[in-house]
């Protein structure tokens, strides 16, 4: 059952919006309707689909900017809702990347559809062949890794440090962790990594164990996790389970 995080700072909008979705068979995470209460509550929150409202009381274009925030740190889908229009304002919505865009008053059907093809995203892909591995920008040219390889990516200062699992080896990256993020890794594989501090990627795979705020890698490794890093575990960890 998709979990949906509604936001929207018409409360008894946000209310009907919540009705509404228990009663197509959904479950609510969480229902805000304040731009910074619903920043606070992504560091935490375990969701599948976010429906955001763009303006949000005082802070005009809110819904853009958590928007930003889900790209950056989750990728879940997000469905925009909104009073505009106009054809230039919803062009510029494009660039976000939402799974959907309703006009208010939202009629339920529209919502179910909404959602239904928000769900679509949530679905496991297939790497295509190319996919599946990336060259790297070493300090003797470019080198041939695989998604299925790589066991943790850690920050530096100007390079990301690379764990090969099959080979068994760190490897020095040219690159920030921001940009291996969101230009390197493919849809397919972006549900495999998760961050569990500001500097450090894991692949979920190479998690051995947890305990606090303490994850013990298979290789042997002991690395810290955030507060928001131990929820990402914990879902990911769920998830794996029930496959």
């Amino acid at each position: 059952m998709a979990r949906i995080f509604i936001v929207e700072d018409e409360r008894i909008i946000a209310e009907n919006l919540r009705q509404l979705i228990v009663e197509m068979g959904f479950e609510v995470a969480a229902v805000k309707h304040a731009y910074d209460e619903a920043l606070q509550e992504l560091e935490n929150l375990i969701f599948d689909i976010a429906l955001l409202d763009i303006n949000l009381g005082s802070r005009e274009l809110g819904g853009m900017e958590i928007a930003r925030h889900i790209n950056e740190h989750s990728r879940k889908p997000f469905i925009f809702l909104t009073a505009y229009t106009d054809r230039e304002f919803i062009t510029s919505m494009t660039a976000l990347q939402p799974s959907g865009y309703l006009v208010k008053p939202v009629e339920p059907p529209n919502l179910f559809a909404a959602l239904q093809l928000a769900m679509q995203q949530l679905k496991p892909v297939e790497p295509s062949p190319d996919e599946q591995f990336f060259y790297a920008p070493v300090s003797d040219g470019k080198l041939k890794v695989f998604w299925s390889e790589v066991g943790y990516i850690k920050a530096g200062k100007n390079y990301c440090q690379l764990w090969n699992s099959r080979q068994r080896r760190k490897i020095l990256i040219r690159s920030s962790l921001r940009k291996i993020m969101e230009e390197w890794i493919p849809r397919a594989w972006q549900d495999q990594f998760i961050l569990i501090n500001r500097s450090t990627l894991v692949a979920g795979v190479a998690i051995e164990r947890t305990k606090d705020d303490q994850l013990q890698l298979n290789t042997g490794e002991i690395l810290k996790m955030s507060q928001s890093g131990r929820v990402k575990v914990k879902a990911w960890l769920e998830r794996s389970e029930n496959k």
